[in-house]
């Protein structure tokens, strides 16, 4: 079978055409630093892309859950422990009241003193991080306590929200107030009518109470560094896991510059080979077909 000049032709435009389609590929790569361009350049390679992507996206959102988690943590950490040293100075207070030394003018001013640091109490269990109530379970949109005379409310509920720091991982964002501060503020407003009546009897009953209270907030801070340990673990586990992600990103994505430059001279020499054989079979004449 005969080839005609037409398919030789042919043939050679096809030929170049691969070539020079070559040749911007590997320019475009030495260029971008990148060997997947589009997703003809890889379907397989381009899928797992977008794979690693939304793995990314899922560990950036992991962290930023995990920041916020820990900023909860360390805000409630904070207020119970200043709740501890203001429970601790009413206590003492309390105590005082109790001395022979004080009189009923004596007993009137510690009972100020102890309606004020109340109030520091309720404004620590008010805590909110962002405008939301760290200590309001999931009612987070409004004050967890309130207050009516001597007697503190819990308005919140034992609902509490949680977020997600990994995979199947979630810790809680706030806790449920009513079991941390309740008791303490019932006590207090124990001691108060017993330091308004001048009832001894009942200063002393009240004090008495202080230690389960003080227990309470303690166990709850052991708690809370239990959660803060957690959410540091689950921020280390994602930033050791966004490595091995953006490691196997870079091995499909990124390309190899040296092998890029080489096949890049490959081409150009091969396309050059093509162009000079053409032009030398486009030098022949007729006779030197036909004989």
């Amino acid at each position: 079978m005969r080839v005609t000049q037409f398919q030789t032709d042919r043939t050679f435009l096809t030929n170049i055409g691969s070539l020079n389609q070559r040749l911007d590929l590997a320019n475009q790569q030495i260029a971008s630093g990148k060997k997947l361009l589009s997703l003809k350049d890889s379907p397989e390679g381009s899928a797992e892309m977008i794979g690693l992507r939304k793995e990314l996206d899922d560990i950036d959102q992991y962290r930023a859950n995990a920041d916020i988690g820990n900023l909860y943590v360390g805000v409630a950490d904070s207020a119970l422990s200043s709740v501890y040293t203001v429970v601790t100075t009413i206590f003492t207070k309390g105590s005082a009241a109790t001395s022979g030394l004080v009189d009923a003018n004596g007993r009137v001013a510690l009972a100020s003193e102890i309606r004020t640091l109340r109030d520091q109490v309720l404004s620590l269990a008010n805590s909110n991080v962002r405008g939301r109530y760290i200590f309001a379970g999931s009612q987070t949109n409004s004050p967890a306590f309130s207050i009516a005379g001597d007697a503190v409310t819990y308005d919140g509920d034992q609902v509490v929200n949680k977020i997600s720091v990994g995979d199947s991982v979630e810790v809680q964002q706030g806790l449920a107030g009513d079991g941390v501060f309740s008791p303490v503020f019932s006590t207090i407003n124990q001691l108060l009518t017993a330091v308004d009546s001048g009832d001894d009897a009942g200063i002393q009953t009240a004090l008495a109470q202080f230690s389960g209270g003080l227990s309470s907030l303690n166990q709850i801070r052991v708690r809370l560094g239990v959660d803060q340990n957690s959410l540091l673990d689950a921020k280390n586990e994602q930033d050791s896991l966004e490595l091995v992600i953006k490691s196997r990103k870079s091995t499909l994505q990124d390309a190899d510059i040296v092998e890029a430059v080489t096949q890049l001279q490959q081409i150009q020499t091969a396309l050059q080979v093509a162009l000079t054989a053409h032009s030398s079979t486009q030098r022949k004449s007729l006779f030197d077909y036909i004989g």
